[in-house]
């Protein structure tokens, strides 16, 4: 199954209180429905982000991360 993954960045600096800013859409693919959540935290490790939450959505999934500075 693909899913689409829409992807938030806080900045680090800002602490757990930064406001997240949009950053790209992108799908992810695996077979099951568990398998999508880790599919789409191994892709945006890959990427370079510290991911903070992955969350399942009526349209697919939602991503909070921050980038690795």
């Amino acid at each position: 199954m693909r899913r689409r993954l829409q992807v938030f960045v806080i900045a680090a600096a800002e602490g757990p209180s930064g406001s997240p800013r949009p950053a790209d859409d992108r799908e992810v693919e695996a077979r099951t429905t568990d398998a999508l959540r880790e599919a789409a935290r191994a892709a945006l490790e890959a990427d370079g982000y510290r991911v903070r939450a992955v969350s399942f959505t009526p349209d697919g999934l939602v991503a909070y991360v921050e980038e690795r500075g």
